[in-house]
This record gives structure tokens, sequence and C-alpha cells, in this order.
């Protein structure tokens, strides 16, 4: 849904005459101008489409009327909804309240119950002033308080709706004043419609669809309160009087009774008194130009800035660095600047002062919303002529500030030029005095915000002025009024002028003296609002098989409307990629193409980018020619809709209507694309296309083509009978459909064309090949609808006739019986206005048809007999005429007739329902039970007949439980079954301890009889004998005597109940067939706590289905009427199963198998009898079961299922997922099922518990990970730190994730094994020069030498024993034996003193680089 625009003011000519209209039938006058809003201007303070909002979101800026707990308030399509169900709400309050405000909004209702309404309220409590009670008279529902306009009401006169009025102390619902008011024409609030309020202190005034509707007037102000008032229509008439208190106050709130009610795109304005106007904070400009233009040439300054009237001031920039201009020299030197681009959402600050020449004629103003001129030169919108109140000077629109003139000193002239405007003295005028202290012949500093739909003045940072646009135009982008305040606030005046949107710049001046003036700029900042979109309209195209990628593009738009962020939203330009990887103009399929978006108006806040959809559509294949076809088209089959395609023997084509264009199929190929396929062309030619009236249903794909194919589709001749316009919205609001087929029809046939056209006339003869068409009716001024104007026709081609009737309607359908009588003989004829509500029967029987053409959905074709759709009725007298085939639009989709036609052929009639969904009852360990050998079809012409059924499924008669099967049709020749619809039945098994089977044919023993005469008066039976109102038939309970007939007549209740035992938890099955009045169900009763014949609202809870099929549950514990879904196949004359399951609060309701409610009742009702009602008619029950279900001992499951729920899935490592198996299961067990259920989930959940993996406790792992963390890797040898390293990083990895008690203890046991095995580097060197020294001898070495080295060596060797050494003693030992080797001395007599000193060079060498590197 588009986003709105800040701004929005009141309707302008379409309300004033009317106000003026006073009331001839009452002695009170309207008060002139009633519905004049002409001059009120409102800012929009909250707008809400609730598209995707929560109930979150909602419940924030809304109070729930009743209750705020509704789950869901929004429906898939953006609807805020509520409906008639006290536990969830029965509206929604708008929490802000207002004085003064415009309301906007679309409503609908969708009936759901009696006694009901829809109803929108003003000035109530934040509980919708209890407007949600019933409004039947002598209603006693209280507190009622404020304004409700009820768009539906039952209680009211039908065609009515009402506006109450009650006291705003709180009052009952029958004391209020009332006032019922007729609906306008076209209005039908089931359908969306768009209602605007005016809440305007002293009033309240009523729009629909933009039309004056109704007003309440207020009066006698005392204090805070009005104390009368008068209601009026909105030809100012007055309803009537009231003496009631109202609040000032506004605020609005929506609800229901007994409906559901729908809100979308919903807006509230308060009052522009101005002062809102100047409000800017938050807003957050980007600036994206500025210049002090010091030093700046002539060069320069053009290049940004446009020259008005001249570009040619050679030095625009004064030695002080102001820019300059003055009208002295205007022929060669130019009047001033416009800044060369135009932007939306702008903000200009800027210093300015304007020189003083000697003239009486001269004025200094800046300008905005101006356009460019002619030559690209902007021309200031000619705003520098003078601005003299008689000034004959030229100009073209835009908004002028003169903020230094001669003609007015010491004031600023505001003029508001329209585009249309063409001299200076058509403007609007303004003048406003200086603020104090300001002059503008000295720098003063200005601030303009140009927001779109107000432009802002600021001088010297305070406001000074303001004008708000309004009545804005999309599709031409201009504003058409608007209003300008001053700085405080006040409204100076209004005006009506045609102004753009975009924001541009200019300053300029005007002299005509002989001495400069002047007009001077300096410090000039431009900002602008970045945008980002918000909202893309779609992009979808369908080309032709073998088109070209650059073909492709020109069918794509190089525009798309865009919502951007702050309000923006407009056209944004396309570049559409050059080439394309992926398109295949040969290939069916759909490509997406990208796009770039830029504007020139807009600021985007990042690069933007669009996406487009092109279809490449299949390959036409060529037809073959030979045969006349004819086609029925249903592109949807769920749709209202006629159109038929006649392709001649040559390949010609003839249409006929063409079918509805909807939301459903407007992105469908259409009907031009059946078109091309049947003419085997991309450009069909259609010779001649006949139209039988003007309905959507009818002519939307002809608008379609007219609009979006015109230039790919050639159509030679238009033939129709319309009423004019002016007689076609006197007959129906078809104003704006009409006017587009105009359009359309121009399209096609060239510009005026419908204007010039000629009216088809009965007598009139159509030739097309050997196809000869006669119209045989045209409207003739007597219709009093649409339908009665349809055209009739007859098509003769190959020796055969088709006579089309469009939609006829009764009235003209007698006058073509009487016209034509048996000359309306035709082989074929198309169902009248789809089959329904169209011609009589007399026509029919002399037309006398072989073939009938349905145009008719899915949904029309299946109507129920006896509901408000005819179409049943329509198939009996067709089947009393012996029809041989129906060509059922909805069933078959688009399909093709080929002529001459077989009509002695009978086609298959297609099975529509199966009457047969029951349920067989069979004890446990009993034989098995003789199933049914037929059920009972119905045909597409409500033909009943018995078929043989096969039964497809397995029933297990020693355990009790429920076992469905389904039905197979056998089916013969005469009959289809395209939908494989079947037949089910259910075999119950059950405990015979526990179950009640009523036999109904043995006598009825076990019930009491009861008679209510009238529960209107008293709700209580009277005891009456069975057989009053009782007689058994084939074991089947029928409803006998008084029965009243209809309806309208006096209610009356025949009840009885099963007197035996009453029953708490229960299954309830029972067969109910309705009686001869559609408006009266059978009824079942249940949970009634005394056994005396009540009505179920009195005591108990009601369970029937409406005639709809709508399953319904009320009384007791349901705080009104809860409906549920409607039953599809229902059908009222055949027997359905009612299946009731209560446990405690719980209630189950299922029709023919399939559940229809599941609710859960406000209380638990204990123990109640059993009662079936039959209300007025005819009603028959059979097959009543009830089965007692007993309570088993769930405790200690119960306590299973609370211990386990405490478990959380962090505390285990494994098996949880087995467990929350086990325990969704057990939590599915009941205290209603078998004991030995619930043991084995008891048992199944304990087993699952016992599996469970605990998480491990870490702590001491992490602790030691943390510890060996610090150990340094240069510190120990590199074996010995690989292995730890390995040990580390294991036990550091489940220290992260949970983990079993078991691993965490093995890898601190294998950290704890490396950590111990790490080898110090300087314990190894010193090994190294242990092992060494224990190498040399003794001998070769002197005594005292060899004595320091074995003192230093065992020193050393028990430090390298003990595992608490340290660095330091490790290496303290090592040096202290190297200083002993390096004492030794080699003896002189020693043999071989080479090597020994071989031996120990080397060693003393390995001892050094050991303690030096520690190796």
């Amino acid at each position: 849904m588009k986003k709105r625009f800040l701004l929005f003011l009141s309707f302008a000519l379409i309300c004033t005459l009317v106000g003026s209209v006073s009331a001839v039938s009452v002695a009170l006058e309207a008060p002139l101008n009633l519905f004049d809003v002409e001059n009120l201007s409102f800012i929009e303070s909250y707008y809400d489409d609730f598209d995707g909002k929560t109930q979150e979101d909602i419940y924030a800026e809304w109070n729930g009327v009743v209750k705020a707990a509704r789950p869901q308030p929004i429906t898939e399509d953006g609807w805020l909804k509520a409906d008639w169900d006290t536990s969830t709400g029965v509206g929604y309050s708008f929490k802000q309240s207002f004085r003064d405000a415009r309301y906007d909004f679309d409503l609908k209702y969708e009936k759901t119950g009696s006694t009901s309404h829809a109803t929108f309220v003003f000035r109530s409590n934040t509980n919708a002033g209890n407007f949600y009670g019933g409004m039947q008279p002598g209603s006693t529902s209280g507190n009622v308080n404020g304004v409700g306009f009820h768009y539906y009401n039952s209680s009211a006169e039908e065609g009515k709706m009402t506006i109450s009025v009650a006291d705003s102390a709180g009052e009952v619902m029958s004391n209020i004043s009332q006032f019922h008011i007729s609906y306008p024409t076209g209005i039908d609030f089931t359908q969306k419609t768009h209602v605007t309020v005016y809440d305007l202190d002293d009033r309240i005034l009523f729009f629909l669809e933009n039309k004056p509707f109704a007003a309440v007037i207020f009066e006698n102000l005392v204090g805070d309160t009005y104390t009368s008032g008068s209601v009026y229509q909105s030809d100012g008439a007055v309803l009537g009087t009231f003496e009631k208190k109202v609040r000032r106050e506004t605020c609005f709130a929506i609800t229901s009774r007994y409906t559901a009610v729908y809100l979308d795109n919903f807006a509230v304005g308060q009052e522009n008194t101005g002062a809102l106007l100047y409000d800017v904070y938050g807003l957050d400009f980007l600036q994206i130009y500025s210049d002090g233009f010091d030093g700046k040439s002539g060069e320069e300054i053009y290049s940004v800035w446009d020259g008005v009237y001249k570009a040619g001031n050679p030095a625009p920039v004064t030695e002080d660095g102001w820019l300059m201009a003055d009208n002295l020299n205007a022929g060669t030197t130019g009047l001033g600047y416009a800044y060369k681009t135009a932007y939306a959402n702008t903000k200009y600050e800027f210093d300015l002062k304007s020189g003083v020449p000697d003239t009486s004629d001269y004025h200094s103003g800046i300008v905005f919303r101006t356009a460019p001129g002619a030559n690209g030169v902007t021309s200031a919108g000619g705003m520098y002529g003078g601005i003299k109140p008689t000034s004959p000077s030229s100009v073209s629109g835009g908004i002028g500030f003169y903020f230094y003139s001669t003609v007015k000193p010491g004031y600023v002239t505001i003029l508001v030029a329209g585009k249309e405007d063409s001299v200076m003295s058509e403007a609007a005028r303004f003048e406003l005095p200086y603020p104090e202290g300001v002059d503008f012949t000295q720098p003063v500093s200005m601030t303009v915000y140009d927001l779109d739909d107000r432009l802002l003045f600021f001088v010297q940072d305070q406001p000074f002025a303001a004008i708000a646009f309004g009545g804005l135009q999309e599709q031409s982008g201009v504003y058409t009024s608007g209003t300008v305040y001053s700085g405080a606030g006040a409204k100076l005046g209004g005006f009506s002028k045609a102004v753009v949107r975009n924001s541009c710049f200019t300053v300029l001046n005007r002299s005509a003296g002989t001495t400069a003036g002047g007009v001077y700029l300096d410090n000039f900042i431009l900002s602008k609002l970045p945008s980002s979109i918000t909202e893309i309209e779609e992009i979808s195209t369908s080309v032709v098989n073998g088109t070209s990628y650059a073909e492709a593009l020109k069918k794509l738009p190089d525009r798309v409307w865009t919502v951007l962020s702050g309000g923006d939203e407009g056209y944004l330009n396309v570049l559409w990629e050059e080439s394309s990887a992926i398109y295949n103009g040969s290939a069916q399929g759909v490509y997406e193409i990208s796009g770039r978006l830029t504007s020139d108006t807009f600021l985007l806040s990042e690069d933007c980018n669009v996406t487009a959809h092109v279809k490449v559509l299949e390959p036409i294949a060529p037809i073959e020619e030979g045969k006349n076809l004819l086609y029925q088209y249903m592109p949807v089959v769920g749709q209202l809709h006629m159109g038929y395609i006649i392709r001649t023997k040559t390949g010609k084509l003839i249409v006929i209507d063409g079918g509805w264009v909807t939301e459903e199929n407007q992105d469908q190929e259409g009907l031009f694309r059946e078109l091309c396929r049947i003419s085997g062309s991309d450009h069909p030619v259609v010779d001649a296309w006949i139209l039988t009236h003007c309905h959507a249903d009818h002519i939307s794909e002809f608008i379609r083509i007219g609009y979006e194919n015109y230039n790919d589709i050639t159509v030679k001749n238009i033939y129709l009978n319309f009423p004019s316009a002016e007689q076609a919205y006197s007959l129906e609001r078809i104003d704006e459909l009409y006017q587009r087929f105009v359009t359309a029809y121009d399209r096609l046939l060239g510009e005026g064309a419908f204007a010039s056209h000629r009216q088809a006339q009965r007598g009139d003869v159509i030739v097309v090949d050997d196809v000869v068409i006669d119209i045989l009716q045209v409207m003739n001024g007597s219709e009093t609808n649409i339908n009665d104007t349809s055209m009739v026709f007859r098509v003769n081609m190959d020796g055969q006739s088709i006579l089309f009737l469009g939609d006829l309607a009764a009235k003209s359908g007698e006058r073509l019986y009487a016209d034509w009588g048996t000359k309306l003989k035709s082989d074929v004829v198309q169902m009248a206005h789809h089959g329904q509500q169209g011609v009589n029967e007399n026509v029919y029987q002399m037309v006398d048809p072989s073939i009938c053409l349905w145009p008719t959905p899915v949904w029309l074709w299946d109507c129920e007999e006896g509901g408000s759709y005819l179409t049943w009725q329509t198939k009996i007298w067709m089947s009393r005429l012996n029809v041989k085939q129906h060509i059922v639009a909805g069933l078959t989709g688009t399909s093709a007739l080929e002529f001459p036609l077989n009509l002695n052929t009978y086609a298959p009639n297609v099975i529509t329902g199966v009457n047969y969904n029951s349920i067989i009852y069979v004890p446990k360990g009993g034989e098995r039970p003789v199933l049914p050998s037929t059920v009972t079809v119905v045909d597409n012409l409500l033909q009943v007949r018995e078929l043989e059924v096969a039964w497809v499924g397995e029933v297990d008669l020693n355990a009790v439980g429920e076992y469905l099967l389904e039905g197979r049709l056998l089916l013969d020749e005469t009959l289809e079954n395209p939908a494989q619809l079947k037949a089910s039945l259910k075999v119950v098994v059950y405990d015979e301890a526990k179950t009640f089977l009523a036999d109904f044919e043995n006598g009825l023993a076990d019930f009491d009889a009861y008679f209510i005469e009238d529960p209107g008066v008293n709700m209580q039976g009277v005891p009456r004998d069975v057989s009053e109102n009782w007689v058994v038939e084939d074991n089947k309970l029928v409803r006998v005597n008084d029965l009243a007939g209809n309806s309208g007549d006096t209610t009356n209740i025949a009840v009885l109940t099963y007197a035996q035992k009453t029953f708490k938890n229960f299954i309830l099955s029972v067969d109910v067939t309705m009686g001869t009045d559609s408006f009266w169900w059978p009824t079942v009763a249940i949970l009634q706590k005394e056994n005396n014949g009540s009505y179920f609202l009195a005591d108990g809870l009601g369970v029937f289905i409406q005639q709809a099929g709508v399953a319904t549950v009320w009384g007791s514990g349901t705080n009104g009427p809860i409906e549920g879904k409607a039953i599809s196949g229902y059908k009222s004359s055949v027997p359905h199963n009612m299946t009731v399951i209560v446990l405690g609060k719980s209630l189950k309701f299922y029709v023919d198998n399939s559940l229809a409610l599941d609710i859960t009742l406000s209380q638990d009702l204990g123990e109640g009898y059993i009662s079936l009602m039959s209300v007025n008619n005819a009603s028959t029950f059979a097959n009543l079961v009830i089965q007692e279900i007993t309570e088993s001992d769930i405790s200690s499951l119960t306590d299973l299922i609370k211990r386990a729920e405490s478990f959380a899935v962090s505390d285990w490592i494994n098996g949880w997922v087995e467990f929350q198996d086990a325990l969704e299961q057990a939590k599915r067990v009941s205290v209603y099922d078998e004991q030995s259920l619930i043991d084995a989930a008891c048992q199944q959940l304990e087993a699952a518990i016992a599996a469970l993996v605990p998480v491990g406790d870490a702590t001491e792992l992490a602790q030691f990970v943390s510890e060996c963390s610090v150990l340094a890797k240069d510190d120990y040898t590199g074996a010995s730190y690989k292995v730890f390293q390995a040990s580390l990083d294991a036990a550091a990895a489940l220290t992260r994730n949970p983990a079993a008690q078991e691993a965490l203890d093995a890898a601190l046991t294998a950290l704890t094994a490396a950590k111990n095995a790490l080898v110090r580097v300087e314990k190894a060197a010193l090994d190294a020069l242990i092992s060494g020294c224990e190498q040399l001898e003794r001998k070769h070495y002197t005594e005292t030498s060899w004595a320091n080295l074995e003192q230093a060596l065992e020193e050393a060797k028990v430090l390298s024993a003990l595992e608490q050494a340290d660095r330091q003693q490790l290496e303290d030992a090592a040096q202290k034996l190297n200083e002993a080797l390096a004492g030794l001395q080699v003896s002189d007599s020693c043999s071989s003193s080479k090597s020994a000193t071989f031996a120990l060079a080397a060693l003393l060498l390995l001892a050094a680089f050991a303690i030096k590197k520690r190796i």
C-alpha cells in the first residue's frame, strides 16, 4: 500500500453545494455550508497500513476493546481485524486523542451471527464507549457513551445504518438516541469502503467514498461538554435532535458484535494551525553544496548558476565576496541567479541583503518552485517582473519571497503564482511585517526548508512564514491549493494554484531607476534529505518468442514509481543494462533484467538497483484452417467471467465480451495471449468484437487490451448497444469503469471513435466468412439494471445456432420471450447471468437447447439446492429439458467446440458430492460388521444415484479405537469422477460397559420428552408424551407436529432428553438431517444440569450445524456463538454426522469426520444431561451413540513429566533427542487415555531419562590446562614438548564444549603424564656433560685436577637426578662442571697425551656451547 504524504487538505468543491440545501421536511434548518471543509487543512500526525505488524506493534498504539490478547490481529492481506470473541477482544481503540482532527480509513465487515452490528466510535472512553453491546430495542447493555456510527446494524430497518449518541456519563443502550439513515447507492460495507470523518469540536462530518453522508452538530457548550445537538443527512435534512452530554475531545475506536470488522490505511490529521509546520526537529540533512563566493570568476559562477534573463555579468562577485546582480543593466548583465539543479526535500542556508536604488518600483527577492524557461535558461518563473497588485508582467509559476520592496517598505511580500497564471496580477499575495530588529538592507541570515508539501522561512533562526500545500495530483506531480501562515502560526489565507513539487532556488531583483540597487547573496549552503527506497513497483512484461534483447528493453519503462524514506515518492529514472548473458528470446521462460535507478530530483543514500521480469512466451504454432471453432474462455476457473472467441474456417476472429481482470489474474497473460494462440499470430486481427453489456466481468479484458496491447492488435469493428455514461451511472455506479472503457475503445479504433460510434440495433446482421450473427434484442431504455441492457444475438454457422444471452435478467427476458417466442429455438445456449438469476424458465423452454454453455466458476456451479445463488434451480430446469451436454467453464477451463457439433451425444455427468460419511459401532471382540455395498452420490445436475463401493482399510476388533475406511466409487459409463471423490466410513470399536447406543426402533423408554412453546417467553420445557412430537421411521427419530413452517413464525422447540445418566467427559456421535425449514437447525444440547427440557441458552451448550454448513457451539462457557469453518460439500437435505468430544474444558466438534471446531470453554461445566432438540421443523436424528470417558491414574506420569521439564539441554551430552521425543509423547497422553497407554508412556520416559549422559565437571581440567598453557616451548626438549602439546590441545578442546566426565578424566590423566615427561633443555645439557665426563680416564690427568672434576661430577649427578631442580641450579652445576673440566691437566706420564688433550678440548667446547646456548 502506498505511503501517504504528510499534508493533506480537505475536499474542495465536492461538498460546498450540498451544505446550502435546507431541510424542507422539518422545522429546523441545516447550518449553512454544513459540509464545507474547503478551507480547512490538516497535518497528518499518524498513518498505518498495518502490513506485517505484530501483536506487540498493534497494542503499542491501540487498546484492545474488552481484551488485548488477540494473537494475530493482522490478516495476511494487511487488514487490522477483530471479531466477536470476548476471549480475545471485540475491537480496538486508538490510544491517542485529539481535538479538531480528520480521520481517513478503509473498512469492511463480515457478518458472523444474528443481532449483530459493526461500528466505529468517536468521543468515547478508551473502551469504545461500550458500543459493542447489543443494539436491539430494549437492550440493557450499559455504560454506553460517545457517538457511534453503526455501518452495519441488523436491528435497523433493512437498507439502513445507524448513528447513535450516548451520554458521556454512560447509559444503557436502550436509552441512547438513535438515528437511522439509508445506505448510499452503491455502498456495500462487506467490500472495502473509504471513510473520511472530520471531528471538528462542534461537529462530526461523515463522508463515504468522498461524498457527504451525515453530520452531527453539537450545541450548548458547558465547560468541556456539549449538552445537545442535531443529526443531518447529506442533503441538509435534519434527522432529529438529542439532549446528551458529549465530550469535546475526539478519539477513535472500531468494534464488533457477532461480526468481523476490518480496518486499513488508517490516517489521522490534526487541523493545521500553522504552529506545527515549523517542527523540523529530527530531520537529518546532508550537505551537497556550499559556496562563500570569495574570489569566484564569472566562469565559475555560471557553471553552477544560471543567469536570470542574461548570464553575462562579467564580475558577479563583489570585492567583499557577495554574489551580486542588479537590474540597472539588465539587458547585459542579468537580473539574478538560479541554482541549476532542482531537488525535493531541501534545506537552504544563506545570507542576503538588498541595495536601495532611486526608484519607486524596486524589489529584491528569492524564488522557489519554478521551472526552466526557453533554451534551458532559467526564467525564475518570470518572478523578476513588477510585484504591484496590478502588474502586467508575465509570470509562469513559482513562489516569490520579496524581502525588500519599494511597493510596501518594511514588509515581506509572498507571491504564489500557478503554472496556469499568465501575469503577476493573477498571483496570490500575502504580506508580513519585518521581524523586530531586522533590516534587509543589511546582511540577514535565512534558512528555508523546502519540504515537498510545505515551504518554511526562518529569518535570523526564527520562524517567519510558512506555506502548506495540498490537493496533490500524483499523475501531474503538482499541488493545487495551499495555505500561508505567519511565524506564530496564524493563518494569512489560502490559494488555489498549481505548484510544482520540486524545489529550486533563485535570487533576483528589479530596478527601474538610474542608481544601482542590486541583490546580494553569500555563504550559500544547500542540503538535502537523503532517501533510501522503501517500496518500488514490480516491473514485468511478456514478449513473443523470438524477441531480441534490444526489442525486449523497449517493453520496459524508462521510469518506475518508488516510495522513499522521509515521505518522498515519485518516479525514478531507470538505466537498464545494455546486454544480458542470460536472456534468450528464443527460449520460453522468465528472465531477470537489471537496471540502475537514478534521479535528478531525489538524493539517493545508496546505489539503487531494480529488477524487471521479462517472460518469453512459448512459440505460437500455426493453426490449420478448415473448421469453425468456438472457444469458451476461462483463464481462472474460480472467477466470475464471460468470454468467447470464434475462429472461422479461414482463421478470422470474432470475440464476444472477453472477461474480468482482477487481482487474481492481472499478472497472467490474459485474453490477448489467447487470441495470439488461436490466430497463430503475434499480431491478431479481430474482425468483429461484440460486447453484451458494460459490466466488469465482461469488458475488463477489452479494457486491458485497449490499454496495454493496442499497438499489438487490430480490431476492425466493435458492436455494442450501451447506455450513455449518465444513464449507466443512474443504474449503477460504474463511472470509472465506463470511462476506462471509452479510453480503450478510442485507443483501438482511433481518438474520438467512441463519441461517434453507431449503436448496434435489433435486426442488424454481422457476417464474417460463413458465420452469420443476427441481433435479436438491444436495450430500450426501460431497464432498471445494467444486466437487463444485455444485447441478445444468435450465431449461425455450419447449419447450427448458438444463442447468446449475456447477463440478461428476468424483465428483459420476458420482453425477449414475448417478441420471439418459439423462434428462440437454438441448438446451443449461453446461460444468462452465469446460469443463475438470469432469464426465467419459459425463455429456456423456447430455446430448447441440446447443449448449454455455462460461463460459470466452480463455486457458483456447485451451489447447494436451496441456496441464495440459483444455479441449482437452473440445473433443474435443464434436466426437465433433457439437455444432453453441459460445458461448464469452471470445470473445463478454456475449451474449444468444433463445428458442426454432434447434438445427439450425451456427455457423462460429473460426480459433485458423495453423501456417505457414516459411522458403524462394533463392541470390542464382536463380529466383523457388514459394510454397505452402495453409497449415494450427486452429479452436476443434482441427480441422486446409487453407486457400488469398494472399502479399503483395516479394523482391529480386539482393540478399542476408531478406524477410518475409504470407499472407492465404482463408476459406470454415465458418470465421471475427475475430483476423485470418495466415500468414508468410520468403524468404532467400543467398550460396551462405557457406551450407550440408542435403539430408536425398540422404543424411547430411556428418554423424557418436553415442549418449549416460545423460548422468548419461557426457556423451560413442559413435559409431554414422546409420541406427541416424535416418531421412529427406519430406526431414525423424526420430529412431527407443531411445525411452524418458516423462520418468520413463532419459534417452538421439541426436546428429547436421555434420562438414564449424566455425562462429564464423553464422545457423542449422531447423524442429523435438516428439516423443511432451512433456517432452523437440529441441535444437540449437552451438559445440562437439570432434566427439565430447558433450552440450551438457559442450561448447557447447544451444538449444531447452520444452513451454510457452519459448525456452531453456543451456550454456557462460550460468551456468544462460536462458529467454525463451513464444511465442504455440505447439503442440508442429506444426513451429516456430528461428533462432539468433551474432555473437561476442551470441546472438539467434527462434521463428517472433519474437525470443524476446537475450543476451550471458559469454565468446566461438570456433569450434565444430553438432549436432542428440534426447532420448528421436521428434523431427523439417527445413530445416536454416547461413549463415556473415564479418568485414569496419571499422577506418576505427571510427576515424571514435571521432573523431566526441569532438565536443560545444556546439562546433557548424549540422549537428549530421544529424551525430548519421549517427553513429547508423554505430554500427549491425558487422564482420559487407557491406563495401559499411560503406563507405557511413563516407562518410555523413564528409560529415556536413564539413558541421558550428563555433562561432566571440567573445572579441574580447565584449571590444569591454564597452568600448563604458560609452559614455554623453548624450555623443553622438542620431543617431550611435542607429546605435551598434543595432550594440552586435546584437553583444552574438551573444556570449550560440554563433554562427558569420563572423557574429561581421561584427558586430565593424559595431560598430567605428558607434563611429567617434559625434559628441560638445561638438564639435557647437564646430562650431556656428565656423559662426556664419564668417558674420560683418570690415568690421563693429574691427581689434583681429577679430584676437582670428580667432586663437580658427583654434585652434577645428584642434581640431575633431583626432580625439583630448577633452571638456575642446573646451570650452576653445568658451570661448575665446566670449570672443573677447564682445570684438568694432562699427566706428564700419559702416553697418549695428544688424545687426552683432544678429548678434553672437545668436551670443553661442548660445555661452553651448552652453557651459552642452553641446548
